[in-house]
């Protein structure tokens, strides 16, 4: 599963943000599409150095899919879709993620201490919110859906229906090691240094500061 899929059977376009249930939702639909890794690389010189640097290219943005041959030719008449998450839950799931070569937990030892160095800025690991991966150079969102982490079942059969795929379900691919809700890793301080450094996810997708359903 790369960055995204594409499905010419199907007519769909997926792209795969960060710890949103992308793995899980990959899991389900590899299978009806595929992704153009080597162009990619070629085609987007960022990729290539995220490659380079260790960093897997899973995760581009839509603005850098739109320019891949397959996805530019298909863009306006595809399904094209992608999922959210709550911007305080999602850099705790980021912060204690159990993918190879984690180091956030050796090089910040506490959570605290991930949001108070800006860690989710690390040059190996950088990370982006939400709505700017799937915006365009304009702001204008670029998908003709959005779904949510905290309704990913619900939101993944809407998605089903619309590409002729009622039925699948969703295993959870990826379980998180931390146990604790999200609000409980937080300080007032770096409550709001989240909140104002992920305004626009906070603020278009409408999210607060709460337990979610899916942890």
């Amino acid at each position: 599963m790369g960055t995204g899929l594409i499905s010419h059977d199907k007519e769909f376009i997926f792209i795969k943000n960060m710890k949103t249930g992308g793995s899980s939702i990959a899991k389900v639909l590899d299978q009806y599409g595929t992704f153009p890794k080597e162009e990619a690389l070629n085609v987007i010189p960022q990729w290539s150095e995220r490659h380079n640097s260790h960093i897997t290219p899973h995760h581009g943005r839509a603005s850098e899919l739109i320019r891949l041959r397959e996805f530019a030719q298909n863009w306006d008449n595809y399904f094209k879709f992608a999922f959210v998450r709550n911007p305080w839950s999602l850099l705790v799931s980021w912060y204690f993620h159990k993918g190879p070569g984690n180091l956030f937990p050796q090089k910040y030892p506490s959570f605290e201490m991930f949001i108070l160095k800006n860690g989710w800025n690390d040059r190996r690991y950088k990370f982006e919110g939400c709505y700017d991966r799937i915006c365009n150079e304009h702001g204008d969102l670029m998908v003709d859906f959005v779904g949510k982490y905290e309704n990913l079942a619900e939101d993944f059969d809407h998605i089903c229906t619309k590409i002729g795929l009622e039925g699948l379900t969703l295993p959870h691919k990826r379980k998180g090691v931390y146990r604790d809700k999200y609000t409980t890793y937080y300080t007032d301080e770096t409550k709001e240094i989240v909140g104002e450094e992920f305004e626009i996810d906070i603020e278009k997708f409408g999210y607060k500061f709460e337990e979610e359903k899916n942890k």
